[in-house]
């Protein structure tokens, strides 16, 4: 089993502008925050106030180590396909196990992953 393993929830979500851009937020984090300085602990970037926050439903995916607290930080799709790809693009790994994406020699990539699902992409 490898180290980091995916995530995808749907949920429902906080979605913050900060000094380093949209962020998100699990909203049963926080259930009863009013602004985004409500949020600041679940944050990387600066928020006062005026900064801007809107609820969403969608889905999240991330990488995450089973025991650990380190993980990739959530990326939110529409669709759970979406997320799938999401994860199999950026981190080169399977959606369902996250076994790496082998690439041969030839630069052929396998459409099945070990644990027998089918890539996306």
């Amino acid at each position: 089993m490898p180290f980091m393993v995916p995530q995808i929830v749907l949920d429902d979500w906080y979605c913050v502008e900060t000094s380093n851009g949209t962020e998100v937020v699990p909203l049963d984090v926080c259930l009863d925050a009013e602004n985004a300085t409500d949020l600041r602990d679940y944050l990387e970037g600066e928020v006062d106030e005026n900064s801007e926050m809107e609820m969403t439903r969608k889905y999240g995916a991330r990488l995450s180590a089973p025991g650990y607290l380190d993980c990739t930080d959530w990326s939110l799709c529409d669709s759970e396909d979406e997320a799938r790809r999401y994860l199999e693009e950026v981190y080169e790994v399977c959606s369902y196990c996250g076994v790496p994406i082998p690439i041969c020699d030839d630069g052929y990539e396998p459409k099945r992953c070990e644990c027998g699902k089918k890539y996306l992409t």
